[in-house]
């Protein structure tokens, strides 16, 4: 069903804004970084409303906005069946004044384990109950109809209580209301669920040493990224959290090419070069990813400017990305030539070879349209080690054009 959840937020800099919950991470960051909100402390929930209210009760005093968040988002995915049976349990808990619920985390953990409860609306008492087991059981089909006439069903009713441990509520009969559920969420890292399926870069990030991480969406803002360390225990410190996977549903290859990848500040790079890609181009990219067999974040990183480079040209972009890589092979072996030359004939005798490599160097890049850097390239790795004259009215070395 379609949960929604309305908070009311009051911030340190005297904003108010409402928000309507669920959202994805992205949205809920930017309406927080609209309000001037970055942590728990910028910020108060004065009120909370999901239509439910036995549930509006329980959210009254919950105050982490992100916690709301992903409750609404546990709660969207719920059928209208497993809703109802959510709120008697909650509504029950108020009226028995049971200890079972009493934080955010309770409230997230009931949602994951919802389906261990058997709602019965219209059950209200033990007669109620007695008849629907006899009947629903199919054990009136085998008895006589004057045995099924003198069944005691509140007796049969009371057994089946006793047995599966259930209540009556206002709305109907909770079976396994006793029952203590298995904590999923321990009030600090967020477990995986299937809210946000359409992202670009997901990442598994635990503190160091620990296999319990927290999803983080990318490409993500700082302040997105800080509150996840502080749930994590962690910092931006490379030695203080480890990524355990990463997920890129619409880039197989590239998912392939960055595992191993240890640094956040780079895989959040990543991802938004590759919101950068033109729909249309996605799977030609990725298949180039895995024919190129493209390993590690720098091929990535390349292989998207020569794309990005390509379609301004016009050109083909995995045939850019390939003279681009062969150029750069190629620079790098005029550079090492030139280094060689220094050492063998020396700095003065050894420039008008280096011009003439240098040179050469320009004319490849003029000649196939490709990028000037590498003649940057050139000359700065020269010019660290040989002193050459000024040409061209006072260019270092040349230049192009």
């Amino acid at each position: 069903m379609s949960a929604r959840i309305k908070a009311k937020l009051y911030a340190w800099n005297n904003k108010e804004a409402e928000i309507i919950l669920p959202k994805k991470q992205n949205e809920l960051d930017q309406t927080l970084s609209e309000c001037g909100i970055a942590t728990d402390e910028d910020y108060t929930v004065i009120s909370v409303k999901c239509g439910f209210d036995s549930i509006d009760r329980y959210l009254q005093g919950m105050r982490t906005i992100e916690e709301l968040n992903f409750l609404a988002q546990l709660m969207d995915g719920l059928s209208q069946d497993d809703m109802d049976t959510f709120d008697a349990i909650v509504k029950e808990n108020l009226n028995l004044h049971c200890k079972s619920l009493k934080t955010m985390k309770d409230l997230i953990n009931l949602c994951y384990n919802i389906g261990k409860y058997n709602f019965e609306p219209g059950i209200w008492d033990l007669e109620d109950l007695g008849k629907q087991f006899v009947e629903n059981d199919n054990h009136a089909m085998k008895m006589d109809e004057i045995i099924f006439d003198n069944v005691d069903l509140k007796a049969v009713g009371r057994a089946v209580q006793q047995k599966h441990g259930g209540v009556f509520t206002d709305e109907g009969y909770v079976s396994n209301f006793y029952e203590e559920f298995p904590e999923k969420y321990d009030g600090k890292v967020f477990p995986p669920n299937e809210f946000e399926t359409d992202f670009t870069l997901k990442v598994t990030i635990a503190r160091n040493g620990e296999e319990k991480g927290m999803e983080l969406i990318l490409p993500a803002s700082a302040n997105q990224i800080n509150r996840t360390f502080r749930r994590i225990g962690a910092t931006f410190i490379a030695d203080s959290y480890s990524i355990n996977e990463i997920s890129a549903p619409k880039f197989e290859n590239v998912e392939k090419a960055l595992q191993g990848t240890h640094l956040l500040e780079r895989l959040n790079d990543i991802a938004e070069k590759l919101e950068q890609i033109p729909e249309e181009y996605i799977e030609a990219f990725n298949m180039d990813v895995g024919l190129m067999e493209i390993e590690g974040v720098a091929g990535i990183e390349r292989l998207i400017d020569s794309y990005k480079e390509g379609i301004a040209l016009g050109k083909n972009a995995g045939q850019t990305f390939q003279a681009n890589e062969l150029l750069e092979q190629t620079v790098k072996g005029l550079i090492a030539t030139a280094v060689q030359m220094v050492y063998v004939h020396g700095e003065t005798d050894s420039i008008p070879y280096i011009q003439n490599l240098r040179e050469q160097t320009s004319d490849i890049i003029e000649f196939w349209n490709l990028n000037e850097r590498y003649v940057e390239q050139f000359d700065m790795e020269i010019g660290a080690i040989v002193d050459m004259p000024e040409q061209n009215g006072g260019q270092q070395m040349g230049g192009m054009g």
